[in-house]
């Protein structure tokens, strides 16, 4: 089975769960604070599913990352901030 023969919404949580892995990969790296990461291969791989998906899976982006920065910070408005900035970027 192809991953583009699967609906939409399948589509869309498969590559949130991607998103949301490998971004708590880059921030497992952080060396001062939970939130900020010096290594940063997330933006490389969002880039990649835009590029090669196109910009109908930035929900995914959006949600992939909103998912670690909610678990990471206590404050649901500035996680949502850091998420659609990161995923803006």
């Amino acid at each position: 089975m192809k991953f583009t023969s699967l609906p939409y919404s399948v589509q869309v949580f498969l590559l949130t769960v991607l998103v949301a892995g490998i971004t708590r990969i880059g921030l497992m790296f952080s060396f001062v604070d939970a939130e900020i990461s010096q290594v940063w291969s997330p933006a490389g791989v969002t880039i990649l599913v835009l590029f090669f998906a196109g910009v109908k899976f930035f929900p995914a982006v959006l949600l992939g990352t909103a998912v670690n920065y909610l678990l990471i910070l206590p404050s649901v408005p500035g996680a949502a901030g850091i998420a659609i900035g990161s995923a803006i970027e």
